[in-house]
């Protein structure tokens, strides 16, 4: 687990305004009600012949009875130390929204290296189990390896302090880039371990892995590899004006 590690805590809490009613159906039978936990994680991901990722995660987070908060916080790692100009990704978040389609608040900012979402609003508070649905565009996640092209993605990065169950993760690449010598792997756990997942191949363009339960601190890695003509990344001058315009301060 190294690349993109995916960082999603509780805000503060503060006193509340709103409340929401306690229903007891909301909770999962393996968790008291007084604990966070994230009731289901569901992310999908396009892999566009264009090197470009189009990424949906459905988040359902259960607050529990004794951290009332306001929201979710979402530090994701953008910039990465090379041997001379770092790496850096681009991250555009188009929305974030709520189980009735309503726009969840976000505010933006860069903590060091980690692009950060702030998601709520501190005039609301939040209980019992919310839905966060983030729709987001990544550029520069791919890597050119000559005879394949790489995707090495954190779905579920290993930074949640929080379990998780019912784990869905669907990759879908594009037509005709699998290589045979080259089956997408799956693993999972926390940080440097490598249990093996499987990926179910549908034979067309759709890879699932599911999972009943990551702990807290664990997260799950899929790398693809896709056949260079299918996919169709920048070429070098614009590789390099990217990195330039990465490591301005330099």
């Amino acid at each position: 687990m190294k690349r993109l590690t995916l960082l999603v805590v509780a805000l503060a809490c503060l006193p509340w305004n709103v409340q929401a009613a306690y229903d007891p159906t909301t909770i999962h039978l393996d968790y008291p009600p007084t604990i966070d936990y994230i009731d289901s994680y569901d992310v999908h991901i396009i892999a566009q012949p264009d090197g470009s990722l189009d990424v949906t995660e459905t988040i359902n987070y259960y607050f529990g009875e004794s951290t009332p908060a306001h929201g979710i916080e979402r530090y994701i790692p953008q910039r990465y130390a090379g041997t001379v100009l770092d790496d850096t990704l681009d991250i555009q978040l188009d929305s974030v929204l709520d189980d009735d389609g309503e726009t969840w608040p976000v505010e933006e900012s860069q903590d060091g290296a980690y692009l950060v979402w702030r998601i709520g609003s501190e005039a609301t508070t939040v209980k019992n189990s919310q839905t966060y649905q983030l729709h987001y565009t990544v550029q520069w996640a791919m890597t050119d390896y000559d005879d394949y092209i790489e995707l090495y993605w954190d779905a579920i990065g290993t930074e949640w302090s929080v379990p998780i169950t019912d784990i869905t993760i669907r990759l879908v690449v594009p037509v005709n880039s699998q290589l045979v010598d080259y089956p997408v792997l799956c693993y999972y756990g926390s940080y440097g371990t490598d249990n093996s997942c499987s990926a179910i191949y549908d034979g067309n363009q759709l890879y699932t892995v599911s999972l009943d339960r990551l702990e807290a601190y664990e997260g799950v890695t899929l790398i693809a590899a896709f056949a260079p003509e299918t996919i169709h990344l920048p070429g070098a001058a614009a590789y390099w004006f990217h990195r330039l315009m990465g490591n301005w301060s330099l």
